[in-house]
């Protein structure tokens, strides 16, 4: 599954049965998906919420993205963190809000 929208997120938490710390089968959480679009809210929230195994859980996959045609590589083995980094660090056409809201993100979801 693919969550690029708080709302998409949110649904994948009803559908799960509100286990917020469901993987999908690359072995992302909704915390990996909030922290991957700079949601600050949700990684605030999602973050709070999770014990210390469900916030040190690991990408299974390496995973690739698009965004407005810069390509991101999510390597296999990322937390959280490493993903919003992974994002700061790739995405040149972020926006400086984005580029802030990431850097907050991996900030929150570090361990």
């Amino acid at each position: 599954a693919k969550w690029s929208l708080d709302d998409e997120i949110e649904a994948h938490l009803k559908t799960a049965g509100l286990k917020i710390d469901a993987q999908n089968a690359s072995g992302w959480t909704p915390l990996h998906a909030a922290a991957a679009m700079g949601r600050v809210k949700a990684v605030e929230a999602l973050a709070r919420l999770y014990d210390a195994k469900a916030r040190a859980a690991l990408t299974a996959e390496e995973y690739r993205a698009s965004y407005n045609g810069h390509i991101v590589v999510y390597a296999a083995g990322l937390d959280a963190a490493g993903i919003a980094r992974a994002r700061l660090t790739q995405d040149r056409g972020a926006s400086p809000a984005l580029r802030q809201s990431l850097l907050r993100c991996a900030e929150l979801s570090a361990f």
